[in-house]
């Protein structure tokens, strides 16, 4: 049921083209790890066959899960169990089946069948061009979106140190180029103000000469807007903020 709208509905995936996000979970009763693992093969098998049967397939690789259960302690706090590959994902057999405890299998035309890999809660998987995860950790201190954006920052400022661009243009470089390639999705960014407010600075520091700004100058400008005087770099955690309540306002009093 939704929590504004008190409309019931089920949501048993989310497509888009050929990218698919398979939906689990059973609110009328309190199943067992196994049972919920069972219920995804189950559901992963017969998605595989319809697939080879209207002539596509899925391609391991590119497939992975999450197996969510949780840990509670005696004073009744919890925190998400880390039920996935007993090896790093770097590793050679990383999503082979003799390391994982939990393992899925894709069926391939062939008729054979193959692992996938399994991820814990706090993992980010990049999805519809986005890195997410079911705990929402977002702090950019592993592969996640803020570790992306961050990454494109530093990638942009390379490019204008090896450049030579004017004042002027890398103001306009950073409107027309930079940020559209790091707002997209930050609409569902969990992070905290204080580590949206922080994750860029550095970067930011690096390109205020190139902008005609004093380097030493104080950092909070950095991300003070131009009609206060400040320098006018994105502030992640303002925009993260007005992309969210657009996303409110966009979808309040619809069925969606």
């Amino acid at each position: 049921m939704a929590p504004i709208s008190h409309i019931r509905s089920r949501l048993s995936a989310i497509l888009f083209v050929d990218d698919t996000d398979l939906i689990h979970i059973n609110m009328e009763r309190e199943e067992q790890l196994v049972e919920t693992h069972e219920a995804i093969q189950s559901s992963v098998e017969n998605w595989s066959r319809l697939l080879i049967a209207t002539g596509g397939t899925l391609k391991p690789a590119k497939c992975f899960y999450h197996l969510i259960s949780f840990d509670w302690k005696p004073d009744g706090s919890w925190k998400y169990a880390d039920n996935s590959s007993c090896v790093d994902e770097d590793d050679e057999d990383y999503g082979s089946e003799e390391y994982q405890e939990w393992p899925l299998f894709v069926t391939l035309p062939d008729g054979s069948e193959e692992a996938i890999a399994h991820l814990e809660p706090n993992k980010s998987s990049i999805t519809l061009g986005v890195y997410t995860c079911p705990s929402g950790v977002c702090d950019g201190k592993r592969k996640d979106s803020l570790a992306y954006i961050k990454e494109k920052v530093k990638d942009f400022v390379g490019s204008v140190k090896t450049g030579s661009l004017r004042r002027r243009q890398l103001w306009t470089s950073v409107d027309c180029k930079l940020w559209p390639s790091i707002n997209y999705g930050l609409c569902a960014s969990l992070a905290e103000l204080a580590t949206l407010s922080e994750v860029l600075i550095k970067e930011y520091g690096k390109l205020c000469p190139a902008g005609g700004i004093c380097s030493k100058a104080n950092r909070e400008i950095r991300q003070l807007d131009s009609g206060f005087y400040g320098a006018g770099f994105p502030h992640l955690g303002v925009e993260a903020a007005v992309a969210q309540i657009n996303k409110l306002l966009m979808h309040y009093g619809c069925q969606s």
